[in-house]
C-alpha cells in the first residue's frame, strides 16, 4: 500500500484500493464523534456524529432517507470534515476537488455493505436536509450572523421553523454517546433496509 491511513482499532484504509475496506461501523462513529464541525470554531464541541443524527432525525418518515442522511458525511472518517468555502477554494483555485475521493469512498462504503447508493433525487433531498441542519447550526450553535450565499443558494426562502427534528442534536453531548448513537441507529436502520 502507497497511500493509506489507519483508524483506531488498526484497520487500513488503502486510498488506491478502497473495496479492500470493511467500513466497520465503530470505525466510523468513532472518527465521526471525535470531528469537531466548522474545524473546531464552535463554541462547545460539536461533533460530525451529531450532524448526521441531526440530518437522519429530520428524515425519519421514510427509512431509507433516513439510513442515507446518516451516512451522509461517512466519508469524512477519511478525508475529515472541511468547511464548503475551503473545498470550493480547493477546487476552484487550487485546482484539486475533494468531492471525488469522497465520492469514491461513498462508492466504495454503498458497494460493501450491499446497499443501493442514493439516487440523483435522493442525494438532492440529503443535501437540502444537510444545508438546514447546516443553518440551524449557524444560526443556534455557532450564532453567526454572517452572510452564507452558498448556504441560501441551497434553503432560499424555507421556512427554517418548519424544519424540527425530534431531538436538539446541538445541545453538548458526549463523544462516547453520539458514537453509541450512531452505532445503533446505523444497526438498526441497516437492519431494517437489508429485510
Amino acid at each position: 500500500m502507497k497511500y493509506w491511513t489507519e483508524t483506531l482499532s488498526g484497520n487500513k484504509i488503502d486510498l488506491e484500493n478502497l473495496e479492500s475496506y470493511d467500513f466497520p461501523i465503530e470505525d466510523i462513529a468513532h472518527s465521526l464523534s471525535m470531528n469537531c464541525r466548522f474545524n473546531g470554531h464552535t463554541p462547545k464541541f460539536y461533533s460530525v456524529a451529531q450532524h448526521s443524527l441531526f440530518v437522519s432525525d429530520t428524515l425519519r418518515e421514510i427509512d431509507r432517507l433516513q439510513f442515507l442522511g446518516l451516512v451522509h458525511d461517512f466519508h469524512e472518517h477519511v478525508v475529515s470534515d472541511i468547511p464548503n468555502p475551503v473545498k470550493q477554494y480547493m477546487k476552484n483555485v487550487m485546482g484539486f476537488d475533494i468531492g471525488v475521493l469522497e465520492d469514491k469512498i461513498d462508492a466504495a462504503f454503498f458497494n460493501k455493505i450491499g446497499i443501493k447508493p442514493p439516487t440523483e433525487d435522493e442525494k438532492k433531498t440529503i443535501k437540502l436536509y444537510d444545508m438546514l441542519a447546516l443553518k440551524v447550526e449557524k444560526d443556534f450553535l455557532i450564532q453567526s450572523d454572517t452572510d452564507w450565499p452558498y448556504l441560501n443558494s441551497y434553503i432560499g426562502n424555507i421556512d427554517i421553523e418548519s424544519f424540527r427534528p425530534t431531538f436538539n442534536w446541538t445541545l453538548e453531548l458526549s463523544k462516547e454517546k453520539a458514537r453509541e448513537i450512531i452505532v445503533n441507529q446505523y444497526n438498526y436502520l441497516y437492519n431494517k433496509l437489508k429485510r
